[in-house]
């Protein structure tokens, strides 16, 4: 479910009966000229004490995963998981 385009709820995923509120971002473009092109997760701050995860996407092979600072509990490997 897309809730927008702004604000910081960007995605609601609901997963064996728990719901959390994801922001999705873009990871960043480094060293922009090729062949040194590499891409960080994004530099967006997360507040620890809000319910909301961040989730980042690659850009070019859209490879999708969670903000290395923060997980949300027993959904580490969510992003691996077969969606058909």
């Amino acid at each position: 479910m897309n809730l927008g385009r702004s604000g910081k709820t960007d995605l609601v995923i609901e997963h064996n009966g728990r719901i959390i509120k994801c922001d999705v971002k873009a990871r960043s473009a480094v060293a922009k000229a090729y062949p040194h092109r590499y891409y960080q997760p994004a530099t967006t701050t997360m507040d620890p004490t809000k319910p909301i995860f961040m989730v980042c996407v690659h850009p070019v092979t859209k490879q999708i995963h969670w903000h290395e600072s923060r997980v949300p509990t027993g959904w580490e490997g969510f992003w691996d998981e077969a969606t058909y």
